[in-house]
Order: C-alpha cells, then sequence, then structure tokens
C-alpha cells in the first residue's frame, strides 16, 4: 500500500501534537501534511491539500467536526474520528462503521485502529461518502436529544450534558464549572473556550468577562445586580451588563 498523506484537526494544540508525534514515531506508513488547530481553516486547507484521511476531531468552537463534514459536497477522503464522547457518537461510529480514538489517545489504541483501517482499505478502495452521511443523519437524531459539552481537565476529560451545568466562572486562567448535583469541575480551559462552545445555546448568558449562566438555573435577582442560583450560588452582575442580562431573562 502506498504512503497515506494525513491531516490532523484539533483545536487542542497538545492532543494534536501528541496524534502528530505518535504517528511519525510508530506509523511511517502515515504522512502528516497539516496540523489544524483552528477548525475555521480546515475546509480550504483540506481542498487545498487533498489529503487521503484526516484525523477529525469532533466537538470543537464554533465548526465541530460533523459541522466541517457537512460543508463538503463530495467526501474524497477517509476520516478517523478523535473524540472524547463516550456516549452516543461511539455508538454512531459503530455502527457506520467508522474508526475512531478516544482522547487521551492511547498509543496501542492508535496503532489496533491504523491497522484495522490498513486493511479495510485493502479491501474496499472507495472513500466514505454514503457511509458519512448516514453517520450525520444519525448524529443529528441523537444530537436533538441530549447536548453534550466536553471539559478539559488537567490530565483527564468530562462529559456533561449542557442541561447539568448551573453555571461557569473564570478563575485565573482556568474555569469553574459548577453543576446541579452540587459538584464542582476545575477545567484547564478558559471561560473564553466555552463561551465560543455555549455561542448560540439560548439557555446560557454571559456575565462579563467572568461568569456564563445557565438560566433555567436562576431562582433570584436582586435589583443591586446580584443572582441566586440553584444551590444558593451568587453571582454578581457588573453594571453595564445588567441592561442585557435582563432582557435574556425575558
Amino acid at each position: 500500500m502506498k504512503n497515506i498523506n494525513a491531516i490532523i484537526i484539533d483545536d487542542e494544540y497538545m492532543i494534536s501534537a501528541t496524534l502528530s508525534n505518535y504517528i511519525k514515531e510508530y506509523i511511517p506508513e502515515i504522512n502528516i501534511l497539516s496540523i489544524i488547530n483552528d477548525p475555521n481553516e480546515a475546509f480550504n486547507l483540506i481542498t487545498k491539500l487533498s489529503p487521503d484521511l484526516i484525523f477529525l476531531d469532533i466537538q470543537m468552537p464554533k465548526i465541530n467536526g460533523f459541522d466541517l463534514l457537512k460543508m463538503f459536497r463530495k467526501i474524497n477522503f477517509d476520516i478517523i474520528f478523535t473524540t472524547a464522547y463516550n456516549d452516543y457518537a461511539i455508538e454512531a461510529f459503530k455502527v457506520s462503521a467508522f474508526d475512531y480514538l478516544l482522547k487521551p489517545i492511547n498509543i496501542d489504541e492508535l496503532k489496533t485502529t491504523i491497522s484495522r483501517y490498513f486493511i479495510e482499505k485493502q479491501i474496499n478502495t472507495t472513500h466514505q461518502y454514503d457511509k458519512v452521511q448516514s453517520l450525520l443523519e444519525k448524529i443529528d437524531k441523537e444530537t436533538n436529544k441530549t447536548e453534550l459539552i466536553t471539559i478539559p481537565e488537567i490530565g483527564s476529560l468530562t462529559i456533561l450534558k449542557t442541561s447539568d451545568i448551573i453555571c461557569l466562572k473564570s478563575d485565573y486562567g482556568y474555569t469553574d464549572v459548577y453543576c446541579e448535583d452540587g459538584s464542582k469541575i476545575t477545567s484547564s480551559k478558559t471561560l473564553k473556550h466555552f463561551s465560543s462552545l455555549l455561542e448560540g445555546n439560548p439557555n446560557f448568558s454571559e456575565i462579563g468577562k467572568s461568569s456564563i449562566v445557565n438560566l433555567n438555573y436562576i431562582s433570584k435577582y436582586y435589583n443591586e445586580g446580584t443572582i441566586v442560583l440553584e444551590n444558593n450560588i451568587k453571582i454578581s452582575v457588573p453594571r453595564r451588563s445588567r441592561k442585557t442580562f435582563l432582557e435574556s431573562l425575558q
């Protein structure tokens, strides 16, 4: 089999760099053409470089992996998904016969996945257009049932339903995620990262530059600018943000 030209698409720099290093060290049959950390650049670069294979992250800000695939009128490349999902997306991958890697990337799982991919390529030399369409239909149906978000921590990832999040607070470059069950998760990502992920979600409102609240969990608002949320969580609304925030409650 000829060498495979590949592109890695993942907004997490360390994860994409680790995957690239593993491939260079252990799988010389794959040539990494480019690593893309900004999903907004992915469509044009894929079109320009015409890779045989892309390693595609699912949950990225503004344009997730599934949205990116929908931009192509024809899929003329193969796909291996890299994902932190461990629920409905994995089942959809299995049903649609897609290869995938769970984060954090494990070298043994990478080798197994690539071996399976090479075997499949020898049996079937066509690309995955029909499979992609079937997968996207399954994902769209499941996404309507529940919306998930990945919370990167130091050394791990937590998958949550957005409906279980009460609020998110900025904490010196980190983000504290407060959950309905009373737990708190400290993420290694900034609040700006989560603001991008939650953009367009009508249940969440950004309060200044320090907090994002789930409007469904607000129990009281005081005129001096204090919000009381479930579990007695209190957040101050800056004066300049109060008008916009009150409008979001209507």
